[in-house]
């Protein structure tokens, strides 16, 4: 198996979703299940319910550049009901997928790009969304969106 590199994992998405991270979108497959390889820094995660025009809920989430203990992980289910992109907080569901991480890093994660014409992210496509976040702190996260770091959410509707 590949290193363990941050990622996110996405539960529960409707099928033909839209979805996308920084400056890429796309249409969501019954395999996809979330973006692993996640770069350091400040990241937008959103889904739209239906590939089609929808309102776009997404999350913010920050990978650290320290190597040290473990990548980071991020676990968001969509709710139907809201339809929003909410953290995992079912204790099982979480033991389950860090259980099964081996074989969902291998068959259901993509890895983060940010080009739909490249495999690989090149050094200027990285740059592009840096350059877009770089002045954005957590603290001016936390005052724009008056929430904490797990509650990072945003719509195209707000």
């Amino acid at each position: 198996m590949d290193a363990i590199t941050p990622a996110i994992l996405l539960l529960n998405l409707p099928p033909s979703a839209l979805g996308g991270m920084d400056l890429l979108s796309f249409t969501t497959t019954p395999k996809f299940q979330g973006i692993k390889n996640i770069p350091p820094g400040l990241h937008f995660v959103f889904v739209g319910s239906t590939s089609t025009l929808s309102v776009r809920h997404g999350v913010w989430i920050k990978v650290n550049a320290s190597s040290s203990g473990p990548p980071a992980f991020f676990i968001r289910r969509w709710d139907t009901n809201s339809e929003e992109l909410l953290p995992e907080t079912e204790t099982t569901t979480v033991l389950q997928q860090r259980a099964n991480l081996g074989r969902i890093w291998r068959e259901n994660l993509t890895p983060y790009r940010q080009s739909a014409s490249q495999d690989s992210v090149t050094t200027e496509e990285t740059n592009r969304w840096v350059q877009l976040t770089d002045c954005i702190s957590e603290s001016l996260l936390a005052r724009i969106l008056d929430a904490d770091a797990e509650s990072w959410t945003l719509t195209s509707s707000s």
